[in-house]
This record gives C-alpha cells, structure tokens and sequence, in this order.
C-alpha cells in the first residue's frame, strides 16, 4: 500500500482493495473506478491539522469575533499549512 493510500478517500480505498486483491481488473471499469485509480497514482500529500494548535489559530486576535474574522483566520492558517504542496493533491488530516 502506498504512503499517500491514507489520504483517499474511503470509497476510492474499497475500489483500490477490491480490485488490487484480485490477478485481473474488473470487467466493468467505470468513471468511479478510474478515479480511484487516478488518486492512488496522482501522489497525494498530507496536511496535518492539529485540533489543539487550530483552536489556538483561531482564538489569536481575540474572543469573541466575528464569523469574518475566524474565517479569516482559519483560512491564513490553512495557507500556511499547504505552502508549497498541490491544492488538488492535499488530504486534510486532523490529528
């Protein structure tokens, strides 16, 4: 299994393991089935969300605020956390 195989989602993970568990590919291969083999190939990366550091992102500035500013916030918070990665290759994992 790949590192990034954590990363998919769970329904791309089902397709992948019923398939890779056989000699041969399926006989019907369907639009679901060549995105699931498109993730496991595309190299996906992990960002890592810590719940502790997120509240603490979120409370800087000041509590309470306004929903503008904690969107804001999280939003530079999630900036920082994927600078230099792939948007469409991120998999957000909270830890």
């Amino acid at each position: 299994m790949s590192p990034s195989s954590g990363l998919r989602r769970a329904r791309s993970r089902a397709r992948h393991r019923e398939w890779s568990q056989g000699d041969t590919l399926p006989e019907m291969i369907d639009n679901a089935f060549v995105r699931a083999l498109q993730e496991v190939l595309s190299g996906l990366q992990k960002a890592a969300l810590d719940a502790g550091e997120l509240r603490a992102v979120l409370a800087r500035g000041g509590m309470p605020c306004t929903v503008g500013e904690l969107e804001d916030r999280f939003k530079r918070h999630l900036t920082g956390l994927t600078r230099g990665k792939e948007p469409g290759k991120v998999r957000i994992v909270l830890e």
